[in-house]
C-alpha cells in the first residue's frame, strides 16, 4: 500500500519539482540498518538534503556548533531534522513511514512524539504519513489522529487472487479438482484473519505435499495463527537428519543477531567454521547451502538481491519470525510439541556463538601468512567470505555474549596478542582506518570489561595491550597532524578514557585536561564534543578527591547541556546524576537528594522503572538516604533517620529486583545492592538480616573476584564489625584473620586516592 501510494506522489513530483517533497523509509525488523531510530532519521534527512539543497547551509552551521563531524545520537538527528523542516516553511514535506512497530527501539525513543511535533509545526507543511501493526504504544500515541484500519474483509479478493495465482505454479498447477481448489481457496481466506503471511506459510506446506491426497489433509488441519503456523513448520524440522537440524538452528540465531544483513556467501562459510579451529576442515565445507536454505529451511526464510553490491541475502521471512524464535516461555507453552524448544533463539547464546565463530575466522593460521605474503584485503575477503563482517563486528558480539570470565578474558587476550591481528591493524593503519578501528574496539571491550566490575591479570593485560595501541597511535598522530586536529584529539580522547576505567585516574586526569583545552580551542566550551571531555574529567576529579572543582564543572556541563539539548536527553540526565553524587560527597545531601529525584522520575518516564539506567538512579538514591540518616542520627533526629534509612531499604529491594532479573543473582551490580542492603539493615537494627545479606555479598563477591579483591575484602571488614555488634566474638576474629591475610597479598584497600597527595607528589 505504502509502496503504491509513494510511487504515486513521485510521479507527482516528476511534474512539479518545485512542488511537495515525499520522503519515506520501510522499517524492517529482519534487517539490522532498517530497524532502528537512527537508521530511520537518518535516511530521512539524506532524502530530504538531496532533494533540498538550501537545507544544507543550516545543517552546517549546526554540526559546527556541535564539534562534531558527524551526528551520532538521536537527539543530535532529530534536532538536525527539526531545523531543516523549519527552513523549509514555504513548502509542503510528506513524510511516510511503513511498519513502524518494526522499529525495534520504537517503544523506548521519543521518535514518535517527534514525528508528532514536526507535523503540528504547520498542518499545510508537514504531512506525516505512518502504517504499522494495531501495537497498544503506537495506538495510545495516534488516538488524536485520523487513522484507518485495513480488517480482513477488505482483503479478502486480494488473498483469492494470491492464492488462485499459487495454485496456478507448479507442482500445485497439477490440482484438477474444482471443488478441492475451491475449498483450498475458501478455508484459507476464512482462516487467513488478512494476513498474507500466514497463507504464504500454508501454501509452502501444500507444495511439500508428495501427493494430491495429501492436500485434504493439509487443508482439514491448519494451524490458527503466525505462532502454530510456524511451530508446525519446526515440526517438520523435527523430522530432518540431526546435523540438519542443528545447522538450522545455528543459521537461525544467525540470523536473528547478526549486525547487518549476511550474504548467502558468507552465511554459507560461517556455518562452515567449526568450533575452536585455526585452520579450515578438507570436510567442513556444506555440500549445497541453497539446497539447504530450500528444503529445510524455505518456510521461514528468504532470499533476496538487496545488499550493496548486489549479491543475495538471506532473512527471516517476516520479523514476527524472529520475534517467534526469540519470544518468552509462555508463547512456547502453547505449541503441541514441546521438542521444538531446541530450535529457541536466545540473545546471549546467539551473540556467543556469532563472536566464536568471528574469532575463529580471524584466526586462520593461513590468513596470516597470505596477509604476511601481501596478499590485498580484497583478495582476502575472496578466499575467506566471512572476513569482511568478522574483523568488523567480533567484539561487538563478543560484547553482548554475557559478562566477561577469567577464561574468555584470556582466551581474548591471547587473540589481542596474536599476529593475525597484528596485521589486521597494522593493514588498518596503512588505509587510515586504524584510529576509528582501535577506537571502537577499545570502546566495546572496555565496556564489557566494566559490566562486571571484573579484575585480575587478564584485564590489565588486554587494557595494556590497548594502551600500546593509544600510545603508538598518539604519537603518529601529532607527528603527521598536529596537537589540535580532531583526530588526534579524539584518540587522546579514548585513551584518556581506558585509562579512566582502568582506574588509572592519575594519568587520565592531565590528558583529559589537556584535550579539554585544545577542543575548546577548537570547537568552543559549550560543543557537545567539549562537554564530553569536560564531563569525563569531572568524574576523575571527583573520584582523585577534588570533588569542589569537579562540582563547578559538572555545573558548567549541566548548564550548557541544558542549553542545547533537552531537560530528559540522556546525556543531560548522566550530567545530572554525577553533579548529584559531587553534591553527595560534599555532604550537601538536600540538594542532592532534589536531583536524583528529578532524574529518577525522568528516567522512569523515559525507560520505565526496570532498565538497568533507571536502576542506577535508584541506587544513587538509596546511598545518598543511607547518608541522609546518618546525619540525622548525629543530630538527634532518630525519626527522620529511621525515615530515610527505610526508604533506603524500599528502594535497594526495587534495585535488588530488578538488577537480578537483569543481570542475576550473583552479578557484581547485584551485589551492590545486597550490600547496600547489609549496612541499611544495620543502621535499621535489622542485625540478623543485616549479617545474610552480608553473607550473600561476601559469598558472590569471593566467587567472582576472588579473596584478594578489594571488593571482597570490603565485605569482610563489613562482617567483622556486624559480628562484634552482635558479640559473635568467635566469628569475628576468624574473618578479621581472614581479612588479614588476604591484605597480606594485596594491601589495595588500605591505600585511598588522595588529591592532596597526588598535588603534593606531582609538584615535587
Amino acid at each position: 500500500m505504502c509502496s503504491s501510494l509513494i510511487e504515486s506522489l513521485k510521479s507527482e513530483e516528476l511534474v512539479d519539482r518545485d512542488g511537495p517533497v515525499t520522503i519515506f523509509f520501510f522499517c524492517d525488523g529482519n534487517s539490522p540498518t532498517k530497524r532502528s531510530s537512527l537508521a530511520m532519521i537518518r535516511s530521512l534527512i539524506a532524502q530530504l538534503l538531496s532533494r533540498c539543497v538550501e537545507c544544507i547551509d543550516p545543517v552546517f552551521d549546526c554540526m559546527l556548533q556541535s564539534g562534531q563531524e558527524r551526528a551520532s545520537s538521536l537527539q543530535q538527528l532529530t534536532q538536525l531534522m527539526t531545523t531543516m523542516l523549519s527552513c523549509q516553511s514555504h513548502r509542503r514535506i510528506r513524510i511516510i513511514v511503513d511498519a513502524w512497530d518494526e522499529c525495534e527501539d520504537g517503544k523506548t525513543s521519543s521518535l514518535l512524539d517527534d514525528f508528532l511535533a514536526w507535523s503540528a509545526l504547520d498542518k499545510s507543511h508537514v504531512q506525516l504519513l505512518l502504517s504499522s501493526r494495531n501495537e497498544p504504544h503506537i495506538r495510545s500515541n495516534l488516538e488524536s489522529f485520523p487513522t484507518m484500519e485495513i480488517t480482513p474483509d477488505l482483503i479478502e479478493s486480494d488473498l483469492d487472487c494470491y492464492v488462485q495465482a499459487a495454485l496456478g505454479q507448479p507442482p500445485l498447477s497439477k490440482l484438477s479438482n474444482s471443488a478441492l481448489r475451491s475449498k483450498i481457496i475458501t478455508e484459507l481466506r476464512e482462516s487467513a484473519g488478512g494476513q498474507f503471511l500466514w497463507v504464504r506459510l500454508m501454501i509452502e506446506s501444500l507444495r511439500k505435499a508428495t501427493h494430491l491426497y495429501n492436500l485434504e489433509d493439509i487443508i482439514s488441519s491448519l494451524p490458527r495463527g503466525l505462532e502454530r503456523a510456524y511451530g508446525r513448520v519446526l515440526e517438520n524440522l523435527l523430522l530432518e537428519p540431526l546435523w540438519r537440524q542443528e545447522t538450522a538452528h545455528r543459521l537461525f540465531m544467525l540470523l536473528a543477531h547478526s549486525e547487518r544483513l549476511l550474504t548467502v556467501t558468507e552465511l554459507d562459510a560461517a556455518l562452515s567454521i567449526r568450533d575452536g579451529t585455526t585452520s579450515p576442515g578438507a570436510f567442513d565445507q556444506l555440500l549445497d547451502f541453497n539446497v539447504f536454505l530450500d528444503e529445510v529451511c524455505g518456510s521461514l526464510v528468504q532470499v533476496a538481491s538487496s545488499s550493496p553490491n548486489g549479491e543475495s541475502t538471506v532473512s527471516f521471512v517476516h520479523v514476527t519470525v524472529k520475534q517467534f524464535l526469540s519470544a518468552p516461555n509462555d508463547v512456547w507453552d502453547t505449541q503441541t510439541e514441546k521438542g521444538i524448544m531446541k530450535f529457541r533463539v536466545q540473545e546471549q547464546p546467539s551473540h556467543e556463538v556469532l563472536a566464536r565463530i568471528c574469532i575463529d575466522q580471524m584466526s586462520y593460521k593461513k590468513l596470516g601468512e597470505r596477509s604476511q605474503a601481501g596478499v590485498g584485503k580484497e583478495e582476502l575477503y575472496a578466499i575467506y567470505p566471512f572476513l569482511s563482517y568478522a574483523s568488523t563486528h567480533w567484539a561487538t558480539h563478543l560484547t553482548k555474549a554475557g559478562p566477561p570470565t577469567p577464561t574468555k578474558l584470556m582466551g581474548i587476550l591471547e587473540f589481542l596478542r596474536s599476529p593475525n591481528l597484528g596485521l589486521y591493524l597494522q593493514r588498518s593503519a596503512s588505509e587510515k582506518t586504524s584510529s576509528q578501528d582501535l577506537t571502537v574496539l577499545q570502546s566495546q571491550i572496555n565496556t564489557w570489561i566494566s559490566s562486571s566490575k571484573i579484575g585480575g591479570v587478564e584485564v590489565t593485560g588486554v587494557r595494556d595491550c590497548f594502551a600500546t595501541q593509544f600510545r603508538r597511535m598518539i604519537a603518529d598522530c601529532k607527528e603527521q597532524l598536529g596537537i589540535a586536529h580532531p583526530q588526534t584529539l579524539e584518540v587522546m580522547h579514548q585513551f584518556a578514557t581506558l585509562l579512566h576505567y582502568d582506574g588509572k585516574w592519575t594519568e587520565a586526569e592531565p590528558l583529559y585536561r589537556e584535550v579539554l583545552e585544545e577542543r575548546t580551542s577548537l570547537f568552543g566550551a559549550e560543543s557537545l564534543i567539549t562537554l564530553e571531555t569536560a564531563f569525563e574529567l569531572a568524574i576523575v576529579l571527583r573520584r582523585l578527591g577534588d570533588t569542589e572543582e569537579s562540582r563547578q564543572l559538572q555545573e558548567k556541563v549541566l548548564e550548557a547541556r541544558l542549553d542545547i539539548l533537552s531537560d530528559n536527553d540522556l546525556a543531560t540526565l548522566l550530567a545530572r546524576d554525577e553533579l548529584a553524587q559531587c553534591l553527595k560527597e560534599l555532604k550537601l545531601l538536600d540538594e542532592s537528594i532534589e536531583l536524583s529525584r528529578k532524574n529518577l522520575k525522568a528516567m522512569q518516564e523515559l525507560f520505565g522503572e526496570n532498565d538497568a539506567r533507571t536502576l542506577r538512579i535508584v541506587n544513587n538514591l538509596a546511598s545518598i538516604l543511607k547518608d541522609l540518616g546518618i546525619r540525622y542520627q548525629a543530630e538527634g533526629n532518630d525519626e527522620a533517620a529511621h525515615d530515610a534509612f527505610n526508604e533506603c531499604e524500599v528502594l535497594s529491594l526495587r534495585c535488588l529486583d530488578g538488577r537480578g532479573a537483569i543481570y542475576g543473582p550473583e552479578h557484581p551490580e547485584t551485589l551492590t545492592v545486597t550490600n547496600m542492603l547489609g549496612i541499611t539493615c544495620m543502621l535499621l537494627g535489622k542485625l540478623g538480616e543485616s549479617e545474610r545479606w552480608h553473607q550473600r555479598t561476601l559469598s558472590g563477591r569471593e566467587k567472582i573476584f576472588g579473596v584478594h579483591n578489594t571488593h571482597t575484602q570490603r565485605s569482610m571488614r563489613n562482617l567483622v564489625r556486624l559480628l562484634l555488634a552482635q558479640f559473635k566474638t568467635v566469628e569475628a576474629a576468624d574473618m578479621q584473620a581472614k581479612l588479614r591475610a588476604s591484605l597480606a597479598v594485596n594491601g589495595s584497600l588500605l591505600r585511598r586516592s588522595s588529591w592532596t597527595s597526588w598535588k603534593s607528589a606531582k609538584s615535587s
